[in-house]
């Protein structure tokens, strides 16, 4: 089938045949057209090709053979890893954040925690003076030159009171995916397994991904290697029926889940867990997606306003290139 793609590439005017152009129909069918769908809970050919342009930068069984042929135990060169290397903070990604504000706080900056932006007051030339934030002694006024602005795009547009009827209304159906996690310490796991995630593509269960933590990094390990910490990780609709469960249900399911997929055994000790959920994680390619250009024009017109990062940008990038956003944000207050 992917010789017939080669051939014969079809429009490609969803994610759905964006990746049968790269993968072919059997490939697209084995491993990635259910997962998309837990993921996004619509069918790829309901989702815009961008999604793919986005997360697949080029992965194509093309580019996957002619890797292949390179020489094997390459070295790193160019400032860059091999793809099968990466550098991991020891104790997680927090890490990194943690070391951002301390250098920033080092360097005069203030963080402040517990802010929540309620609304952000633009000037009449539809510029923004100050944004006003709900904190625990009540309601505060900051002023501010310029404002980075990571929050979902959506919230951005319902918290700014010069926006037209056309755009709010845009912004109002801009898709999000929400996510949440189960963590599960275990005293032992059915296979001594490598992996750091797996794909769950099986349509029997929910879960959308397995994530092992303690093959991430050994400082990540607990118990001194005794036991094992893994997530089992489920995308749905904030509000919705998974995600207004009580977290003794949600941990019965993805236990119950981990057993069915062979992961743990029947017998396996459950020794602690824990939930996490995060609403609008996932900005959507699809439903109201159509009118993220409108909303984005408008935005740039707002000159002291810069959004980064996948919420404030609407973009369902990876880490690497959302900071890289934030960057190039940083270049950019030179002009201000």
């Amino acid at each position: 089938s992917y010789l017939e793609a080669c051939i014969r590439p079809q429009n490609e005017n969803s994610l759905e045949n964006f990746y049968q152009n790269r993968f072919g129909k059997e490939l697209y069918s084995m491993f990635f057209e259910k997962y998309t769908e837990k993921l996004c809970g619509v069918h790829p050919n309901e989702i815009s090709p961008k999604w793919g342009e986005d997360r697949v930068r080029g992965l194509s069984i093309g580019a996957i053979l002619n890797q292949s042929k390179s020489k094997k135990g390459q070295q790193i060169r160019d400032g860059l890893l091999p793809p099968s290397l990466f550098y991991y903070p020891k104790y997680g990604p927090g890490q990194l954040w943690e070391r951002v504000a301390r250098q920033a706080m080092g360097a005069g900056a203030e963080i402040l925690l517990n802010h929540k932006v309620e609304y952000l007051y633009q000037n009449e030339q539809g510029q923004i003076d100050y944004a006003v934030v709900q904190t625990a002694e009540g309601k505060k006024q900051i002023e501010g030159d310029v404002f980075l602005s990571s929050m979902p795009l959506r919230e951005l547009m319902t918290g700014l009171e010069q926006v037209p009827v056309e755009i709010r209304e845009l912004a109002e159906k801009l898709p999000y995916r929400a996510f949440v996690t189960i963590g599960l310490l275990v005293d032992k796991v059915k296979q001594d397994r490598k992996d750091c995630w797996i794909y769950v593509q099986d349509e029997r269960v929910k879960v959308c991904r397995i994530q092992f933590y303690d093959n991430w990094s050994p400082y990540l390990q607990t118990g001194d290697g005794k036991y094992r910490f893994l997530a089992l990780e489920y995308y749905c609709q904030e509000n919705d029926e998974f995600w207004s469960m009580s977290e003794d249900a949600c941990v019965k399911i993805a236990i119950e889940e981990a057993i069915m997929l062979g992961i743990i055994e029947r017998d396996t000790k459950i020794l602690d867990f824990h939930r996490e959920r995060l609403p609008q994680a996932y900005p959507g390619y699809y439903g109201g997606y159509e009118g993220i250009e409108k909303i984005k024009v408008y935005v740039s017109e707002i000159k002291n306003l810069i959004c980064i990062g996948r919420g404030g940008l609407h973009e369902y990038w990876n880490m690497d290139k959302c900071m890289i956003s934030a960057w190039e944000a940083v270049k950019n207050l030179e002009v201000f």
